[in-house]
């Protein structure tokens, strides 16, 4: 009977695992179509704008307009590819996708970053945390500084996102947060959130570490040290 419960027990948690790697197959293939259909297409009309010369300043000043309208929907675009899935995550691996997330924050983010290249599905994990801790620190805390730190630490990774915000966040049976433990425990890890009312928010997440896949992902990304909040 133990062995039995073992077993289901395994099983359920190999299906939470399978549930989220397609999930994040999901979104990789969103992202590809956006890129090499919407993107492309969108950049195409833009560059037959800029080759029209109309004859009058009016005309001139609605194609300037229409130019302008072409980018910006461009850009929102490509803004909804990277939130899915970022290609820097995929090219670079978390430290790039961590400093484009910094780089786009309107709020100061301080990066302690020292991880060697995981798992695909590890890394995309780590990413999500830190931008939904990110968004939860701006959105809701009011926070004026956020510091992310994530490192190796026997064999597993331990991500911290905190923030200087109102704090108050609690675990409900929905919501960003929940969908984040869940998300984490579907790997075999750990998601813990410490806000306390007025005194900011903490979210600790532990992942066990996993092979790379690729030859070319298991090579040592930088280290980009900087002091962090703790």
């Amino acid at each position: 009977m133990q062995a039995e419960v073992r077993r289901r027990v395994a099983d359920v948690e190999a299906s939470r695992e399978r549930l989220v790697r397609a999930g994040d197959v999901q979104r990789r293939r969103l992202e590809e179509r956006l890129q090499t259909a919407t993107l492309a297409r969108l950049q195409r009309v833009a560059e037959r704008l800029g080759q029209v010369r109309p004859g009058g300043d009016d005309a001139a000043r609605d194609l300037a307009g229409l130019r302008d309208e072409v980018e910006w929907a461009r850009r929102e675009l490509a803004d909804f590819a990277r939130g899915v899935h970022p290609s820097a995550l995929i090219d670079g691996g978390l430290p790039a996708a961590l400093d484009e997330l910094a780089a786009r924050s309107p709020v100061p983010i301080t990066l302690t970053i020292d991880v060697d290249r995981t798992g695909a599905l590890t890394e995309s994990t780590c990413y999500f945390v830190c931008s939904e801790g990110v968004t939860n620190a701006i959105k809701h805390g009011s926070a004026s500084h956020i510091g992310i730190d994530v490192r190796s630490r026997h064999r597993a990774i331990v991500l911290t996102v905190s923030d200087d915000g109102t704090g108050g966040a609690r675990l409900g049976a929905r919501g960003g947060l929940r969908g984040l433990v869940d998300r984490v425990e579907a790997l075999g890890g750990t998601l813990v959130v410490e806000s306390p009312a007025r005194d900011g928010t903490r979210i600790v997440a532990r992942l066990p570490e996993r092979g790379a896949g690729k030859a070319a992902d298991r090579a040592t990304l930088p280290v980009d040290l900087l002091s962090a909040t703790r």
